[in-house]
């Protein structure tokens, strides 16, 4: 009879332990994924007729429940020509839906779109270089050795870089120099904002490969990550480096070695009750990125305007009209979030997070 009632209870005990695990299984969280994501050339003629150059945009957009994009915004591109046909680009992708519980739910993307210039002059019928253009690395060089002086100058550096951004049938590996001749120029005169956005957007092309090479090769592209988080941490982007750190130490040795100690840091300030402030300026079209940290949050208007903002995060999508009286708590099972601040361009925000 013992015997019985233990097999009893042990059986129970497989039993429970089985239900536990189909619920807990049942609790993930499946992402997103996509089914389709052709690129069809047309989309090409939505470039300026006067540009052939290779490039790259990246975009953050929400994928509803029935697997379509929604809310799609370009986070940079290597031009701004890219942005319209890269929207309608993914305007065309189709996802499986993210699901809870077996039951879809809207989920945050990012993906990237290539354009190859090839392509572009192709469609236009035009001879198609596969090397830099004339006069590129001429004027690359130059670039390079004036700020390499003791006391550049910083016209006659702006200058030549405008002339680089002039030139047509520019290749994916001219626009990695060209994005860090960027980098170099705002190093010399720029601020640490200014340092950051070029070494984002050459890390846009760290996949491609074009003509048998690969347009970022892997000791430069160790060599950016590093300052990538070395900026994100002394501008405060601490969301955004925990982001990047989890991303860039999968493959890189050496970013894992530097800065997890920094890394533990963040998660200790997540965790911590204590408030986190992050002042934001919103671009010339009136928008602003940032990563939160913390899901509870009130937005200061320092100066300008703010009209409403956007949260996107892995397991939901919401929008706010603004109002800075409020506070706004996002709960915990949405994941991940995003937020993008809409309203005049210039305006400086200081988002509270606590």
């Amino acid at each position: 009879m013992q015997k019985n009632i233990g097999n009893v209870l042990t059986l129970f005990a497989c039993l429970l332990s089985t239900l536990i695990a189909i619920a807990v299984q049942a609790q993930e969280f499946v992402p997103a994924k996509v089914i389709e994501s052709s690129v069809s050339e047309n989309l090409y003629e939505g470039i300026w007729p006067s540009r052939i150059d290779s490039g790259v945009a990246e975009l953050v957009f929400m994928v509803d429940k029935t697997g379509q994009p929604k809310e799609i915004e370009v986070l940079r591109s290597s031009r701004s020509f890219f942005n319209g046909p890269a929207i309608k680009t993914i305007e065309t992708y189709r996802y499986q839906p993210a699901t809870v519980n077996a039951e879809p739910v809207e989920s945050r993307q990012v993906a990237r779109v290539e354009f190859d210039h090839s392509k572009i002059a192709n469609i236009r019928g035009f001879v198609n270089p596969m090397d830099a253009p004339d006069g590129y690395m001429s004027l690359y060089n130059r670039l390079r050795k004036e700020l390499n002086k003791e006391s550049p100058n910083h016209r006659k550096a702006v200058h030549t870089l405008n002339k680089i951004h002039r030139l047509r049938y520019k290749t994916f590996f001219t626009e990695v120099h060209t994005q860090l001749a960027r980098y170099y120029l705002a190093v010399e005169f720029g601020s640490k904002e200014e340092q950051l956005e070029p070494l984002l957007k050459v890390m846009m092309f760290e996949n491609i490969e074009w003509g048998g090479k690969r347009a970022l090769d892997d000791e430069t592209k160790n060599t950016i990550q590093l300052a990538i988080l070395k900026l994100m941490l002394d501008l405060g982007h601490n969301a955004e480096a925990l982001k990047k750190y989890s991303e860039f130490s999968a493959t890189n040795s050496d970013v894992s070695n530097a800065f997890s100690s920094y890394m533990q840091k963040i998660k200790q300030i997540q965790q911590s009750d204590s408030v986190l402030e992050r002042r934001v300026t919103l671009t010339p079209d009136g928008k602003a990125f940032l990563s939160l940290l913390k899901k509870s949050f009130v937005v200061e208007l320092v100066t300008g305007s703010v009209d409403n903002f956007l949260i996107r995060c892995e397991r939901r999508f919401a929008r706010f009209e603004y109002n800075p009286e409020a506070q706004y708590d996002i709960p915990a099972a949405w994941g991940e979030c995003e937020m993008q601040l809409n309203g005049a361009p210039d305006t400086l925000v200081s988002v509270l997070q606590q």
